[in-house]
């Protein structure tokens, strides 16, 4: 490794989680499969999170 690198572990320290989409469109509801928070369907597509907000850490928002 030259000097100037940074090292792997440094990388991967650095890049943020992506969590995978966890809103689904449910009976009644657009609905998030970890906490239960739900949207209406009455919401635009573009209004409602594919990535639940309220299961993020507080510093990726």
């Amino acid at each position: 490794m030259k000097k100037n690198e940074p090292n792997v572990k440094e990388l991967d320290a650095k890049e943020p989680d992506v969590k995978k989409p966890n809103v689904i469109e449910d009976a009644d509801c657009w609905r998030c499969k970890d906490c239960g928070a739900e949207w209406s369907f009455l919401m635009g597509d573009n209004e409602v999170p594919e990535i639940c907000p309220y299961c993020l850490p507080e510093d990726t928002e």
